[in-house]
């Protein structure tokens, strides 16, 4: 399976059965992979962490810099790089009181030293080769085959509303372009749920990747 944003686009216009872009334009097909994507993302996303600097008497922390944030999981604080390995981790009481930041309630007020860091463990987006600049693909294979059939089937079930008396390019009526996306949406939906199972049994286990914002 391919890895490339461009590759991925031009695989589900041949699952469409419209290699040519006669019936969808590129701009379409990356639309509906987007949706797809986010789709997946929501089910099985990427777990990650960074550390943060604390500020001395700060308590509220801007969030923008950490790329493909989804859901603020934990606060480790007082975090310490140095001394990495704390059992129990030091777990801070934390609330997103505004877009974009996050505002941490310790039992004393942060120092703004090298041993008094936050360390963010968080969910995000996972980026394909190409797409927004990214030069990585964090999906699997089945992944991406995943969110290739989601697109399919938001292709094929929005065109057929507008071919309705028609046959399309493809050869493919509307009621035959509403049968697939269909089953496309079908093997999507099962897929999602497959992903968010598989994903929640692997918790216990997971390694956090480190990212240094």
């Amino acid at each position: 399976m391919t890895t490339d944003w461009t590759d991925l686009i031009d695989q589900v216009a041949r699952d469409l059965r419209d290699p040519d872009h006669a019936v969808w334009s590129t701009d379409e097909l990356a639309g509906y992979l987007e949706r797809a994507l986010s789709a997946y993302a929501r089910h099985a996303p990427r777990y990650l962490s960074a550390v943060l600097e604390s500020a001395a008497g700060a308590y509220s922390y801007d969030l923008s810099s950490i790329d493909g944030l989804l859901e603020l999981v934990a606060v480790w604080y007082p975090w310490d790089p140095a001394r990495p390995q704390v059992n129990p981790p030091p777990i801070c009481p934390h609330a997103l009181v505004e877009d974009g930041a996050v505002t941490i309630f310790p039992p004393a007020p942060p120092r703004g030293t090298p041993q008094d860091q936050l360390r963010l463990l968080y969910t995000a987006e996972h980026t394909v080769a190409g797409r927004h600049e990214a030069a990585t693909t964090t999906l699997d294979a089945w992944g991406l085959a995943m969110v290739a059939l989601g697109a399919c089937a938001w292709a094929a079930l929005a065109r057929q509303v507008g071919e309705i008396g028609a046959v399309t390019p493809t050869g493919r009526t509307p009621a035959e372009l509403a049968a697939y996306g269909e089953i496309c949406r079908r093997g999507f939906a099962h897929g999602l749920e497959q992903a968010r199972r598989l994903t929640m049994q692997r918790q216990d286990v997971r390694v956090i990747r480190e990212a240094r914002v």
